[in-house]
């Protein structure tokens, strides 16, 4: 079923990533719990997609590591398809 998804939604955005390009978005918020997560989408003119969020309690949240996990999405969506990457101050 989620390759299904992830098809489906490759192919709907695809024209408009190569098109237009993507801004990636990310930020940090807190769960119901109080654990600290990163939320990171992209948003195209075919719509916006969600990536992950990722737990984030045990890391240093520096740019450091904010730059080395953004590293493999831009990696994926592929540099030449970025427009800009937007960020939300933890």
């Amino acid at each position: 079923m989620l390759v299904n998804v992830s098809k489906h939604v490759a192919k709907r955005t695809s024209n408009s990533i190569h098109k237009y390009g993507v801004t990636i978005c990310f930020d940090g918020w807190d769960n119901v719990v109080k654990c600290p997560l990163l939320n990171m989408m992209f948003t195209c003119t075919s719509g916006d997609v969600f990536l992950c969020a990722i737990n984030i309690v045990k890391e240093h949240k520096d740019a450091h590591y904010i730059c080395n996990t953004l590293v493999g999405y831009i990696e994926t969506i592929k540099v030449d398809n970025i427009v800009q990457i937007y960020t939300k101050v933890f």
